[in-house]
């Protein structure tokens, strides 16, 4: 979690520092699908997004909680879909294993109280869990 502290494009992420590190936030397979060229008339092959812009920049903290625990805060950056926002994340451990808590809000169009009744805030709000399984699944 701390490596990897959002599902963006693996090449534009790089661990949470206590100074805050800049990351992408967008999932890789939209980032993927927005740089890949496209036929854009009479200029040719373009992307919409040239790769290595950020779409959706967080700064990436690593802090501890108040019992000593390590956790990673991401914080919108202007320019991001949800600015003004944050996300906390910290693992919980159990019998049955660890488990990866996501908490979060923010005041942007697409997080809001508005977006909370349409179908887009739930693929919001799990756009964290592929991410998190494939570490989890790896884990002894």
């Amino acid at each position: 979690m701390i490596n990897f502290p959002t599902p963006g494009p693996t090449k534009l992420v790089r661990p949470a520092t206590p100074e805050g590190t800049l990351n992408e936030a967008t999932p890789e397979w939209i980032y993927n699908l927005l740089t890949t060229p496209l036929l854009m008339g009479p200029l040719g092959w373009r992307p919409i997004v040239p790769y290595g812009k950020m779409i959706n920049p967080v700064r990436s903290y690593l802090t501890t909680d108040q019992n000593g625990r390590q956790i990673v805060v991401n914080v919108t950056e202007p320019g991001h879909m949800l600015h003004p926002g944050y996300v906390v994340r910290y693992v919980t451990p159990s019998d049955g294993g660890p488990t990866i808590q996501n908490e979060g809000e923010g005041s942007g169009l697409l997080q809001g109280s508005i977006s909370q009744h349409t179908p887009l805030a739930n693929w919001i709000n799990r756009a964290w869990r592929g991410l998190y399984q494939e570490h989890l699944d790896r884990s002894p």
